[in-house]
Order: C-alpha cells, then structure tokens, then sequence
C-alpha cells in the first residue's frame, strides 16, 4: 500500500526547521491560552526512578498562526511551537500569548513595560513577573513503557530552557557542525529522546539525549497531530488590557513590581526595591561580566540567577565564541598532527 505522505518531503522540511530552532537560539506548567473547545490531553511526567522518560516528537502540517518569528509557511511541516506568554496576569492569573512578540502586533502589557523602562529606569528585575517568557509546545508520544504509549498523542508544554533549549543542546554534532533531525518520522534518521524528571519543587527536566529508534513513526500519530499553532488562543489588544488592568494593588505588590497603578491613573512606588538593601542591588555590572561573579560565557544556565541575567544574551553569544574557537584550535591541532 503507497504511503500517505512523502516521507522525503517532511525529512527535508523538518531539518529545514531544526536547523531554523537551532539559529534562534537566544517545572512544567500547564498553562491556560489553548482553547477550551478542544479536548487537549496534556502529558505529564512524573520523577525519574530508575530509567529516564523517552519520547517521540510527532511532526504536523502547520497552519496560518505560527508565530512570526519561526518563519514557518502554512502548510510545512513542523515539530514544536516556538512562543511567548505573558504568565499569571489580573486576577485570574491568565496566560497570555504575546501579540507583539509573536505576531508583531500591539500588546498592551509590552507597552506598559516599555512606558515603565522609559519613565521610571526600569529593569528586567522589576518586570520580569510580567514579561512575556518563551516556552515550548510539542506533540510527543511518551515511549518510556506500554501504558505510557497506550496514551498515544499528547501536548507537551514546557519552558524553553527545558525544552528546545536543551533539545537543541544533545541534537548539535560535536564534529563537523549542523543539528540532528531528531523529529523526522523515518528511523534511519529520526531519533526519540530520554531525560530525568528531578524530585526538586519544580520537577527540572534534567540530562537530555538523543536516543536511536529502530521504527518509523506510525501514520497513525501524523494523523492524530495536533496543529499547534490552531490549538492556542490568542486575545485582542482590548481583552488583554481588560485581563491585565484587573489586578488590584495588592496583587501587583504580592507580584513584587516597583510600581503599580492607581484607579486614578497616578503610580506608587512600592514592592520589590523597598524591601532590597544596597548590597542586594549589583552595582555598575558591566555588560561583559557575571552579576553573580560566575565564568562569563562558560557557566552560562549553571545558576537559576541566569533566567532573568540582564547580560544573559552577551553571556550566550560568549558562549558561542568561546565553542567556535575551541572547535578551530581543535582543528589547527589536528592539521599539525597530519
């Protein structure tokens, strides 16, 4: 029986987009901006015991709402969602997908933020409750026994630190560059990947590979594929002030924000800076320079302080000067050994 789709298409067209994630390199929470009207079963792992999780990432045809930034046609395939949410706004702790950040359109959070950076010399640190953050949606099927697979396919939500990040960390080759296409269907070039679930508040997910698989990925979950980008709500600009103008001052307090604002529109300073002494606050940190006097560009992700770094991007981009000098002088050393 022919197949139903052009394996050789989709290998071609998920490299395209492994290689796209791997170039945009910049706990679980089972967040509230998918649609209600849609049964969406949400895998969950529990700690690792014994054996790691292992998982296979289900490709899908993407639709006319991927974010913006992942540069992903309507109709390609496709193997993650690449977005940014704001967490926990109003008072019902919404979850809002950033207009601005993944659509390029107006966002009334981001303007608040901004209005804040410009007038008050705001910091990431005094925002950072607010900000939109990137996180990671995938289809999987969890293959780390026969019950787990029973379930078939699930959505798997989770920061971008745990997810693509590190995905994209195991599927880089350490020898002659390019990424792994871990997420074609195909077993001869596709792989599953384990990791460890830790048994810390947050349940971090730890320690993640590439494993090889000796099957190809049945039919059966291409179908089944959710189209992520269809399955997640996105709010006008209207919706989105009202949820975020919801938020009383105590809320906004409790949130540790420098400043919140009053029915009148006036603002009062309080929260997070009141509480902070002088030697709390680092002091003229230069942007080449670990706030947390850690190794610049080596220990980057080594201290839950690099989340909100305010110099965590220079820190990244030393981080890839420094590999890529070590990837030439390993190659001067093996030209001299010839």
């Amino acid at each position: 029986m022919a197949r139903k789709y052009d394996m050789k298409k989709w290998g071609e067209g998920l490299k395209k987009r492994t290689e796209e994630s791997n170039e945009r390199k910049e706990g679980d929470t089972f967040l509230k901006f998918f649609r209600e009207d849609l049964e969406i079963p949400l895998v969950k792992f529990g700690a690792t015991k014994d054996e790691p999780h292992i998982i296979d990432i289900i490709p899908f045809v993407s639709g006319d709402n991927m974010p913006k930034p992942m540069r992903v046609p309507e109709g390609d395939p496709a193997y993650y969602l690449d977005i940014h949410i704001h967490q926990n706004i109003g008072t019902g702790k919404a979850h809002i997908v950033c207009p601005q950040k993944n659509y390029n359109k107006p966002c009334p959070i981001c303007e608040y933020i901004n209005k804040m950076i410009k007038d008050k010399g705001w910091e990431y640190e005094d925002y950072r409750d607010i900000a939109p953050k990137r996180r990671s949606v995938y289809n999987v099927v969890n293959v780390t026994n026969a019950k787990e697979e029973k379930k078939g396919v699930q959505v798997w939500e989770t920061s971008h630190k745990y997810g693509e990040k590190a995905i994209q960390s195991a599927a880089t080759r350490p020898r002659g560059g390019g990424v792994i296409p871990f997420a074609d269907p195909r077993k001869e070039v596709g792989q599953s990947i384990s990791f460890n679930v830790d048994t810390d508040e947050f349940k971090t997910v730890s320690g993640h590979k590439l494993e090889p698989r000796d099957y190809d990925i049945d039919e059966k979950y291409l179908d089944d594929a959710f189209q992520l980008d269809q399955i997640i709500v996105v709010l006008d600009y209207d919706k989105i002030k009202e949820i975020f103008d919801s938020a009383s001052d105590e809320e906004l307090e409790s949130k540790g924000k420098e400043e919140s604002r009053t029915s009148d529109g006036e603002e009062n300073v309080r929260g997070r800076d009141r509480n902070r002494t002088e030697k709390d606050v680092p002091k003229n940190i230069p942007t080449d320079e670990c706030p947390e006097g850690l190794s610049f560009g080596e220990d980057i992700d080594s201290s839950d302080s690099c989340a909100t770094c305010k110099n965590y991007d220079a820190c990244a981009d030393k981080e890839k000067e420094i590999k890529e000098q070590k990837r030439k002088d390993r190659e001067e050393r093996r030209g001299g050994r010839r």
